[in-house]
């Protein structure tokens, strides 16, 4: 019985073989050497019949295949007088039933050819035209049969479901929510091969491990450490049909000659979906923009445009649409999640003003242990594992070495505590090395830089600890996900040096300028001191984004040069040393966005030194003139790049709001992404105290229809709307509206009414008071023509903070009529409390009446 039943499954498996991938064609080999094998494929129990579990699993595999490729069930008929038990559940899919007389097996409808004769593991071209038949049941079988998965998770099977009906998607999910089962399972079933855009090495290695760690083959990536034979044999996969999913980066894509070799190999494997991870790098506003990306869409055209997959953990409205313009998608293309609470994380952040590598090791020997209630670090590590990040990779100056992985490694290591280092300078082999080594558990304690931290998928990662305030809460809330993905309480903890409440103050008499006194030097202009966190960022800005002038000067000659490369010529190649190729392409973009340039594309990277290339790069302009207006051009520039420079301040600025607030930080982060669902108190962080009994158990606050109504006003950008506002808006919800106003100034720093909401209601609090007024200040600079609105803005200003108002109407009393100033100068009293305001109105009115004196004596 067992061989008639063997012989028969062996046959009826033909029916699928021309509709079938390799890798499906593979597993139903395997599963029948399994019937074949020394175990009987059922046994015979008085009246009962019963499957063993290979017999059950190849028909239920074979079910499943059936019905997604064909939309129908397959019937096993046992024609025997016994009744039927399956050691495992059954399957809407396949339909066992007893009979009398033999064994038949029959798929609905369908009739038992012999495998076809088709060439091995070549894929029909046909397959995009291909109606496939996925529902939940079966994408929660192929979960659980691959991975072994018992659910799906929220998002994951809308995402598969748009993949298997052949249509883009743009899927949001929260870091650590199963992003890449997505892409993954559709490559294991959709025919033809699978690619894979993604930014960082550390990101593909770690996913390629994975899946062969789970036995999955077909897999491939293709980086700079790949040698020339390396990358030929894959290339020989791909051609031969071997490959399912191939990962690469945007950079290797620009390549010219790249494109025409993958083009190549896809003849006879063509691609059946593109996947681009980390898709928000796509986005200038983004915060991790990577140029390569920009090229995406027209490198889908070049492979038969594909349905493409994109995906992320946290995308603004802006970086949304720039994802969905810059890609060709559509709105109905965007797939989000109900939330982005990751409520299996709890938050803390702990201020300081002594040594960080101090503070990172005393918060390792007593606080992680003591909120993930266990005795020691020790118990932590013996089946967890912690990430600590660091702003810097090795530097070695005397006021930043402190904040380098491995000067925190060597003070760790010096206090016992077993720890390694990964950042970006390391060799390709040592990080490859040091990756695996901690993916294994061969080591518990990680010292990175945000290198390591993007869509690393390591279950155990208990506690994230942040050794320096991160640029913005974006990147922090992505970091931070990488915790707790078995679902069991991880901890997020920020060790910061705050911002001096007299740093604050300076930078509150200027609002008119970005940037605090530090931002060009290494010691803080106040104490003497190494810089604090909020220093050490803004150091960075301004080393990307230097001054107005100097952007100007640097622009000008980059577009003299190009006029040069170009001889009068539409179309030229010229060669962009390693120095500046990011800024040329940056800039080359810039020049894209305003139609001075038609296209440009990467020939060539040429080897220049370690982990450095040349680029050589092709340019076609709209027309041999299109560069000669230098003013317009760089004036357009120069006022976008100004822009960036404003919304990274701003993201600064957020991060230093969520370090300081007093209320709950989840109900913070949740108000910075626009969750439609926050908390008054979850119990869950610092601030309300972290408690394991209650998280999450406190009413919710549905705030659907303020956040509703607020989006809109932001979105419409009509400051008029502000007197109308700050009637509407309840007081307590002004912390909320506040937040989500600064996230929208990341994302749009020219917003006027997301400027002013910002402003004013920063100027209750102590600690954001500079940014306020900087915010008022800009809101302002944009309605200044209006003089009731301006009027209404400062007077609501005066009843929020006296003295705040005060200073910024001196700054701004030579743009305000004398007879509103005398308004404002009548709600600030006594004068003598605001004397400079009270002066002003005073030295304009003895003006008036000298100027009176004059005409009556002329």
């Amino acid at each position: 019985m067992d061989v008639i039943l063997t012989m028969l499954a062996s046959h009826i498996a033909g029916f699928a073989l021309d509709k079938l991938d390799a890798k499906s064609v593979q597993q139903l080999t395997r599963n029948l050497a399994a019937l074949g094998g020394k175990e009987p494929a059922l046994t015979l129990e008085g009246e009962a019949l019963t499957l063993l579990d290979p017999t059950v699993d190849f028909f239920q595999l074979l079910g499943a295949l059936n019905r997604l490729y064909t939309g129908k069930n397959t019937n096993l008929t046992l024609d025997l007088p016994t009744s039927v038990a399956l050691p495992g559940p059954e399957c809407s899919w396949l339909h066992i039933r007893s009979g009398r007389g033999n064994i038949t097996i029959l798929p609905s409808g369908m009739t038992c050819p012999e495998p076809s004769a088709r060439p091995p593991r070549r894929c029909s071209s046909s397959f995009p035209s291909a109606h496939y038949h996925m529902t939940p049941e079966l994408a929660t079988y192929f979960a659980r049969r691959i991975w072994g998965h018992q659910e799906l998770r929220e998002g994951q099977y809308a995402i598969i479901e748009r993949i298997f009906s052949r249509r883009n998607c743009l899927g949001i999910m929260p870091t650590g929510a199963g992003k890449s089962l997505c892409f993954q399972l559709a490559a294991q079933l959709l025919p033809g091969v699978t690619l894979v855009v993604s930014p960082l090495v550390s990101l593909m290695r770690d996913q390629y491990t994975n899946l062969v760690q789970d036995g999955i083959s077909g897999v491939e990536y293709i980086d700079s450490a790949k040698t020339g034979q390396e990358k030929r044999l894959i290339f020989n996969q791909l051609h031969n049909g071997q490959l399912k999913l191939l990962y690469i980066s945007p950079e290797r894509l620009q390549i010219d000659s790249f494109q025409q070799e993958l083009k190549r190999a896809m003849q006879t494997c063509p691609v059946s979906l593109l996947t681009i991870d980390e898709a928000h790098c796509i986005s200038e506003w983004g915060h991790d923009f990577r140029p390569a990306y920009l090229r995406l869409r027209h490198f889908a055209t070049t492979i038969g445009s594909p349905p493409i997959c994109a995906l992320t953990a946290t995308a603004s409205q802006t970086v949304r649409e720039d994802i969905i313009r810059l890609l060709g998608l559509s709105d109905e293309d965007v797939i989000t999640p109900q939330t982005l609470d990751r409520p299996e994380i709890s938050f803390q952040v702990l201020t300081i003003d002594g040594d960080s590598r101090q503070a990172v090791a005393e918060a390792l020997e007593e606080q992680i242990p003591s909120i993930l209630q266990k005795p020691d670090l020790a118990a932590v590590h013996k089946q967890g594992a912690g990430v600590v990040f660091a702003p810097y990779a090795n530097p070695q100056g005397e006021n930043t070495r402190a904040f380098g992985t491995v000067s925190i490694a060597e003070y760790l290591t010096e206090k016992q505590l077993t720890c390694r280092i990964y950042h970006s300078r390391l060799g390709d082999e040592t990080r490859r090395r040091v990756q695996d080594d901690f993916k294994s558990d061969k080591f518990p304690l990680l010292v990175s830089t945000k290198g390591y931290g993007m869509g690393i998928d390591k279950a155990n990662i208990d506690y994230i600890i942040h050794a320096c305030a991160p640029p913005s809460l974006e990147a922090y809330y992505q970091e931070a996900g990488r915790a707790g993905r078995d679902r069991e309480h991880a901890h997020s903890l920020i060790i910061t040096r705050p911002r001096l409440q007299k740093c604050i103050d300076q930078s509150s008499h200027t609002p008119d300028e970005l940037l605090p006194s530090c931002h060009n030097g290494w010691r803080c202009t106040i104490t003497g001191a190494p810089k604090c966190d909020y220093g050490i960022q803004a150091g960075m800005l301004a080393n990307d984004y230097p001054a107005n002038a100097e952007i100007s000067q640097r622009f000008q000659e980059y577009l003299k040069n190009l006029e040069q490369y170009a001889q009068g010529e539409a179309e030229f190649t010229y060669l962009s040393p390693a120095r500046r190729s990011a800024e040329d392409l940056r800039y080359l973009h810039h020049l894209h966005e305003l139609g001075a340039v038609a296209d440009f594309r990467v020939l060539e990277y040429r080897h220049a030194g370690k982990k450095q290339f040349n680029l050589l790069l092709a340019v076609a302009l709209s027309s041999p003139e299109s560069l000669h207006n230098h003013w317009f051009l760089t004036n357009k520039v120069v006022e976008r790049i100004r822009l960036h420079k404003q919304q990274k301040l701003n993201m600064l600025d957020s991060v230093h709001a969520y370090i300081k607030t007093s209320s709950c930080r989840r109900s913070f982060l949740m108000d910075y992404f626009g969750d439609p669902v926050g908390y008054t108190r979850c119990n869950f962080c610092d601030i309300d105290g972290i408690d394991l009994s209650s998280a999450r158990s406190d009413a919710m606050l549905s705030r659907t229809q303020l956040l509703e109504s607020l989006e809109q006003m932001l979105k419409e950008n009509d400051p008029q709307v502000i007197p109308r506002c700050l009637e509407a808006i309840p007081a307590d919800q002004e912390a909320s509206v506040r937040i989500r106003a600064m996230r929208i100034l990341e994302e749009q720093p020219d917003n006027t009414v997301a400027a002013l909401l910002a402003g004013l209601y920063s100027l209750g609090e102590e600690q954001l008071l500079a940014s306020g007024l900087r915010y008022l200040w800009q809101g302002l600079e944009a309605v200044s023509p209006q003089e009731t609105l301006t009027e209404a803005v400062l007077t609501e200003a005066v009843h929020r903070s006296p003295a705040a108002a005060e200073r910024l109407i001196c700054r701004r009393a030579n743009r305000l009529p004398p007879s509103v100033l005398r308004r404002l100068a009548g709600c600030l009293q006594p004068p003598a409390r605001y004397t400079d305001l009270h002066l002003i109105v005073g030295v304009g009115q003895l003006e008036q009446v000298s100027a009176m004196i004059k005409r009556e004596v002329g």
